[in-house]
């Protein structure tokens, strides 16, 4: 039961911390994104993609597996780094460019995991994150960092411990 509150909570308010950083340091998007409120779930999308907060999955091998002529035997501790299979040069156009309006394709995001190890919650945590921006869109013109983030220790849930913002809000429905 614990693991499915911490997994319901802390993951959705370190991703939330995440974007919010990633727009303070790209305030080029989040101008983007106040003017058109329907880029909200490309955003989360993207923020997903471009930082996930669960860079790493550790899985063990249950059986004997070959993956490229590499052989991996029965009880191997695999580690796979979500981060970096969304960022794959093979796959994605400037994967290491934080784009909210860029066309990704049907490239497959696999901050969720993939197959039989897939988030359960991942649509709730699409959710949540798609009304946090979209509150925050209607109601805050800019803002940007304030100091250095300080960020956690990158074990399980790779979140940041403290996120100083300055920030302009705006009368709801104002914006354009």
């Amino acid at each position: 039961m614990s693991s499915v509150l911490i997994g319901g909570v802390d993951t959705n308010q370190a991703q939330l911390a995440y974007a919010l950083r990633l727009f303070a340091e790209h305030p080029e998007q989040w101008d983007r994104l106040t003017r058109d409120p329907s880029l909200v779930p490309a955003a989360v999308d993207e923020v997903l993609r471009f930082e996930p907060i669960a860079p790493f999955m550790a899985r063990l091998v249950a059986e004997e597996l070959t993956v490229h002529d590499v052989v991996f035997p029965a009880g191997t501790v695999l580690f796979a780094c979500a981060l970096t299979a969304n960022h794959d040069l093979e796959v994605l156009e400037e994967p290491n460019r934080f784009d909210i309006s860029a066309d990704r394709g049907d490239a497959k995001l696999l901050t969720f995991g993939a197959g039989l190890h897939f988030c359960p919650g991942a649509a709730l945590a699409r959710a949540e994150l798609e009304e946090a921006l979209g509150f925050l869109a209607e109601r805050v013109t800019t803002f940007e960092l304030a100091g250095p983030p300080r960020y956690d220790t990158p074990s399980g849930v790779y979140g940041l411990l403290e996120l100083p913002l300055r920030f302009e809000t705006a009368t709801v429905g104002a914006r354009p």
